[in-house]
């Protein structure tokens, strides 16, 4: 008997955000349908945004940094996601991680109502900055993005708050 691959179940929604379908996340992006993400603006002490290094080759724009984030899986809230995610990306732990809003999706968001929230991290960034980690002050995205890649969604997010 060969390995199962695990299936993860996301929701589908409408324009206006509402649940319509659950489907497998590959079917999802597959027929580009509109569905959600927990993205996290997470900070060192000395302000600077921290964004992490995509891994997993088999998905869009492997290498590229971005926001710290996950798919909104149906069976957590909004906070649990992001703190889980927060939580396994980064230690130190933020003290507290708050909801900011939800921008509405759009071509250049892939399809997603992204559901931003932010934290700070009680650390230096020349002590969280790894391989993996990227420690950047937010306005330096335009000057840095011709020469580190970035996903489309951290560009984006980063250049409609801070520019």
């Amino acid at each position: 008997m060969g390995i199962q691959k695990k299936i993860n179940f996301l929701e589908v929604v409408d324009k206006q955000n509402r649940v319509i379908a659950h489907l497998p996340e590959n079917e999802i992006h597959k027929q580009g349908l509109l569905h959600r993400l927990i993205a996290v603006l997470a900070f060192s002490k000395d302000k600077k945004i921290i964004l992490k290094k995509r891994k997993n080759k088999n998905k869009p724009y492997f290498g590229h940094y971005d926001l710290i984030n996950i798919h909104f899986y149906p069976t957590y809230s909004s906070i649990e996601l992001a703190q889980n995610i927060i939580y396994s990306s980064l230690k130190p732990h933020p003290n507290r991680i708050d909801f900011l809003y939800i921008i509405k999706s759009n071509y250049t968001l892939c399809n997603e109502f992204i559901y931003l929230y932010k934290c700070t991290i009680n650390q230096e960034s020349n002590i969280l900055q790894t391989k993996d980690l990227l420690c950047i002050f937010p306005h330096e995205i335009t000057v840095l993005k011709s020469k580190i890649l970035f996903t489309p969604l951290c560009i984006s997010i980063l250049e409609k708050i801070y520019l």
